[in-house]
């Protein structure tokens, strides 16, 4: 996908947003763009600096920089929602997310602009995913991804995309052999560190798109929480027919998807809270063309405007 629009090397750009996608936008347009301020509706933030940058209201944006192009960073809204709420504080400028302005043409330039993302700005997450209430979200008793867990035979699991192990403590004692799948090689030696001296659990980096290390009918069941949510459709259908080739006949998969339909074009940067491309329907269809049985699917309430699908798969 080429750029929505050039911009001359003097044109002023002001970053909206202070927050990771900000971060992330800066490191990777500051040698391509001029890029003078960011904007943020944070009281304590405005006049201070974010990235040696001065961070401005949206009355400065109006006052002093009514030529400059604003890109969107905000990650945690739709960007409609976003530039709907600048053109309400009378911010007249152009305005695009800053997407639209990265040299990325394919699906493996996504993926890799994924696991880059949470190669630099994820530590924040990271710690607040061991938090209880975080944990509470997949493992308390009423919760929905915890009623579907309990279906699976967790007797060899792969968890897919484990990140620094958070959910490992929740099944280890139920499980005889383990597999830990990260595209991050960070995340599995922090794994390897932290689940040291334990030999039932085995490490493995992948592509971000197939798990060719794990033999054929293999394994009793797979799972991934919180992060094929961000992964790009084509990928998700690769490991549907991955999930296929490794589980033994009756084994089962649990995976918590995206369910963002509103927008085709979406994708992990641009997506809100990161959700990609996909639906309910769409993830069914391919894991019926996997091979794959649909067991079991729930919609899960993210946010106030964001519902997630939680699918539960079987081997038949």
């Amino acid at each position: 996908m080429g750029n929505m629009k050039e911009l001359k090397k003097e044109q002023q750009v002001i970053l909206w947003g202070c927050g990771d996608g900000g971060q992330y936008a800066f490191e990777n347009l500051k040698n391509r763009f001029n890029i003078v301020a960011f904007g943020d509706n944070s009281i304590q933030k405005v006049g201070t600096e974010y990235m040696g940058k001065p961070i401005l209201s949206s009355t400065q944006v109006i006052n002093e920089y009514k030529d400059a192009i604003v890109l969107n960073t905000v990650m945690s809204k739709p960007h409609e929602e976003i530039k709907k709420e600048l053109r309400q504080k009378g911010i007249e400028n152009e305005i695009y997310h800053y997407t639209d302005f990265l040299k990325v043409n394919s699906v493996e330039d996504r993926r890799n602009e994924c696991a880059d993302f949470h190669i630099d700005n994820m530590e924040k997450y990271f710690q607040g995913a061991e938090a209880q209430k975080s944990l509470d979200i997949f493992w308390s008793d009423k919760s929905p991804f915890k009623q579907l867990f309990d279906k699976l035979d967790v007797t060899s699991v792969v968890e897919l995309a484990c990140g620094r192990g958070r959910h490992v403590p929740q099944y280890m004692n139920k499980a005889n052999v383990i597999i830990l799948v990260d595209i991050l090689q960070k995340n599995i030696d922090f794994c390897k560190d932290r689940f040291q001296g334990i030999d039932k659990i085995r490490y493995y980096t992948n592509s971000g798109c197939d798990l060719r290390e794990i033999e054929n009918n293999s394994v009793t069941a797979i799972f991934s929480y919180d992060a094929m949510v961000h992964f790009e459709s084509i990928d998700v259908y690769h490991y549907l027919q991955e999930t296929y080739r490794i589980l033994e006949p009756g084994g089962m998969a649990l995976y918590h998807h995206s369910n963002n339909d509103k927008d085709y074009k979406a994708t992990f940067l641009s997506g809100e809270c990161g959700r990609n491309y996909m639906s309910m329907g769409l993830f069914s269809h391919f894991a019926d063309r996997a091979g794959l049985k649909v067991v079991d699917q729930v919609k899960y309430k993210w946010t106030d405007s964001l519902t997630d699908g939680i699918t539960l798969l079987k081997k038949e």
